[in-house]
Parts: C-alpha cells; structure tokens; sequence
C-alpha cells in the first residue's frame, strides 16, 4: 500500500490536525497487516501452484480419499495433486496404483494383478486356489480352465528392490508401506474389488547345458545263412586274325658306291648301329646287325 495513503485522502484542513492524522496511520496499518494478507491470499486461491499451504490441504480433503497426497515436501504437493487429477480419467486401473507407489514409495517396483480361480469349483472350491495371470497357462494342466475373479494382490519383485535398494532400504521401505498401505494405497482400489494383500515374488532362470552325443562303438548285428561255392577256373581260347590288302613293294634305290669298314680304321664299339646305310661289305670279316 502506498505510504500515508489514507492521510492523503483526508481534507486539508483534516490533514493539519494531529488527531486524524494518528487515525489514518493507525488505519492503514491494520489494512497492511491484515486485510491485504487476506486478499492476497484469496486471489492466490484461483490456483494449486499459488494457494496457501492450509488451503492446499483443504482443498485436497474436500476432494476425497482418491486426492490423499502424503509427503513431506510441502513444495511437491501442487505437482502431485495436478498429477491426481489427471489420474481421475484412469480411476477404477491400476495406473493410480502404480503412479502412487512411485511418488510415494521412492519408485517402488509394484504393479496391481488381478487374480484367476478355477472354473471347477466342485474338485477346487472358490477361494483355496487363487493365481496371478502369469501361472495361469502352466497350471491349466492341473486345474483345467481359470476364469477372472474380482480380487487383487500388489505384486513386488525381490529382485528389482535388491538391486536398487539393498537389504536396510528395503526393509524401511516394507515397513513404511505396511504402514500407511490403509490410508494412501487402499483408498485407490475400486470397492467392488477386493484386495488380497501382497505377492512377493523371486524370479531366476536357470540355464541347462546343452547335450552333446558322442558316438564311441558301434555294433552290426546281421543273422543270415551264406552259401559259399568254389569257384570254377574256366580258360577260354581265342583266335584273331588279320586281313592286309595286297600291296606292291617297290624296290629301293640304292646307291652304287659302297664303302668298306676295316677294324683298324675305325674301332667297332664306336659304330653306331641303327644308322642306315649300305649294306657293308668287308674283306676278310663281315658284321650285320638287325
């Protein structure tokens, strides 16, 4: 408020007395400290983001139990509820329920199953077998058809909280949920459902070696008679004959000198004796060759 605002609206003459100007100044005090606070605290109503702390938290009890917003950052709590609101399309799902456990329980891997029965309830009566949807085909062997019943479990994987939060976190965590389960979880599920408390499952695969065949003996077994003969030697004779035309051989021309090779002209080994030449004639010796 502007300063000695009031004490301006007085008249002039008003203005000179100390009295009126005491009262002004004593007005706009109280409208400084008390009727601007409340103004501007109603005008901040027209949003979650800007509301009082007080009218926050009423606001979100006049919502009803599906708004219930637990944390202890005053800070968070507009962006929760508007997350909230949004969740009311998805109101009667399991998203709220998922959503909550991650804003409420530091991303607590839960998830919302519903459960199956037997369709035989003469061999297996309504409530002594109950199965989340993920046992259903390997069951059906033992049980025959299943069929979707109006129950839930809250399934928690103990692998995926040992991973992420070890052996002491995770122990504050069950208790903090068994805890405030009745005022933050239970006020989501559907009345017409009805809740069967929680599944605590552990998953492992177990990995088999591969068989290997190897072969070491084999054996062969034939049962049958042989008749074994002795064999005949038989020798077969054969005659071939061949049929040449008649042909005229002509005489060859032979030179008419003839030369004579004595023994001690030239040494007999070194006579080469498939050369062709005319037949020799010695004196005194006479060599041929075929």
């Amino acid at each position: 408020m502007i300063k000695d605002w009031l004490k301006h609206r007085l008249t002039p003459e008003k203005q000179k007395s100390q009295l009126w100007c005491e009262f002004t100044d004593s007005l706009q005090a109280v409208l400084e400290k008390t009727v601007e606070p409340l103004l501007e605290r109603i005008s901040n109503r027209k949003s979650i983001f800007t509301m009082h702390p007080e009218d926050l938290d009423k606001r979100i009890s006049e919502l009803g139990k599906f708004f219930i917003i637990r944390t202890e950052r005053e800070k968070s709590k507009p962006i929760l509820l508007s997350q909230r609101l949004d969740e009311i399309h998805f109101k009667g799902t399991e998203r709220p329920i998922s959503s909550t456990f991650w804003r409420e329980f530091n991303n607590l891997p839960a998830k919302w199953s519903p459960l199956w029965a037997p369709v035989d309830q003469d061999h297996f009566p309504y409530g002594t077998v109950f199965l989340p949807h993920e046992l259903v085909e390997t069951a059906q062997s033992r049980y025959g058809e299943f069929f979707l019943t109006s129950r839930g479990v809250i399934q928690l994987s103990l692998n995926t909280l040992y991973e992420k939060y070890g052996y002491k976190e995770q122990a504050r965590l069950f208790k903090r949920l068994t805890e405030q389960f009745d005022q933050v979880i239970a006020p989501l599920i559907p009345l017409e459902i009805v809740y069967n408390g929680f599944h605590f499952f552990f998953y492992f695969t177990i990995t088999e070696e591969a068989e290997l065949l190897i072969l070491k003996q084999t054996r062969i077994l034939i049962n049958a008679k042989f008749k074994l003969q002795d064999v005949v030697n038989t020798l077969l004779g054969s005659t071939r004959q061949l049929k040449l035309p008649n042909q005229v051989i002509r005489a060859i021309i032979r030179p008419l000198k003839q030369s004579a090779y004595r023994f001690d002209e030239m040494p007999l080994d070194a006579w080469a004796l498939d050369l062709h030449h005319t037949p020799p004639h010695y004196s005194g010796a006479f060599w041929h060759s075929d």
